[in-house]
């Protein structure tokens, strides 16, 4: 994710790229795995003001690095600047579970969790754009999802997960 993917006035990100691992070196793909990776969606506004906050750390960091600073303009990146690589972050995602007392899981299955917690607020081919999937039924490829259809299913998602007890 780079920071010229997010619209701070709209309100919203766009999926279109993603980095792999490719002989123990990280390549930025200019695509995703499928078209249908490839979306704009919305983000709530506490969300968005957490990543205005981020973008201003990350300068502060920037500057203390200084020369030895990989300037890549991407959203998540290690202490020199540099892409986050997938066993990086899933080492780092397993500390997180250790450290909030929660059972392993892998990275991925929060897409899981998030399509089941979608699935109780809104339909099918909403979820799909979301997720970046392909829907399945002839309907499904006339219909459009509308970005405020997106915007109201990830707010509510949002708001459910940030609740107090």
């Amino acid at each position: 994710l780079g920071w010229d993917d997010l619209d701070w006035e709209a309100g919203t990100v766009q999926i279109r790229r993603q980095v792999q691992a490719i002989n123990t070196r990280l390549v930025i793909s200019e695509y995703t795995k499928t078209d249908a990776g490839r979306r704009t969606l919305p983000i709530a506004p506490a969300l968005l003001e957490r990543l205005r906050e981020h973008w201003r750390e990350q300068q502060e960091e920037r500057a203390l690095v200084g020369a030895g600073w990989n300037e890549r303009k991407l959203v998540f990146v290690t202490e020199n600047g540099t892409p986050v690589g997938p066993s990086n972050l899933a080492r780092h995602f397993r500390l997180l579970l250790v450290c909030a007392g929660q059972s392993p899981l892998r990275l991925h299955d929060l897409r899981h969790t998030c399509a089941t917690f979608l699935g109780e607020r809104t339909s099918d081919r909403v979820i799909s754009a979301i997720l970046g999937h392909t829907p399945a039924t002839v309907t499904a490829r006339y219909a459009k999802v509308t970005l405020g259809q997106m915007r109201e299913a990830l707010e509510g998602l949002y708001q459910m997960l940030t609740e107090e007890d």
